[in-house]
């Protein structure tokens, strides 16, 4: 199977937590994803932060962390973003890459085969 390349737009809430959606390769449908603020780190832009991620595959709720981080770049406004298990050895599930437009976060994704632990 091909690997897997996915994008999404995320908005940030008032409440700082995030809502959005994504697609990938793998599929034909568009999937909506959201993350629980849980410990917001002070940057120059206010999606930096740690959340609690939430989305569906087939139908089975999944749950993950995502810490997204500033990227040095000339203009600071490229994002990281990881999402890891719940576990304590964090495995990276994906990884992706995004940029401000406006309000939204729009990015892409991919698997993370190592599975590695980084956060």
């Amino acid at each position: 199977m091909n690997e897997l390349i996915g994008s999404f737009y995320i908005q940030k809430t008032r409440s700082g937590n995030l809502i959005g959606e994504f697609t990938n390769n793998r599929n034909t449908r568009v999937f909506t994803e959201s993350a629980d603020l849980i410990v917001a780190v002070e940057d120059l832009t206010d999606f930096s932060g740690n959340y609690v991620s939430t989305w569906q595959e087939e139908n089975v709720a999944i749950i993950s962390n995502l810490r997204i981080t500033v990227i040095e770049s000339l203009n600071n406004r490229k994002l990281q973003l990881i999402w890891t298990d719940t576990t304590e050895r964090k495995n990276i599930l994906f990884q992706g890459e995004g940029f401000l437009a406006g309000e939204l976060l729009i990015g892409h994704y991919t698997v993370v085969r190592n599975n590695s632990s980084q956060a």
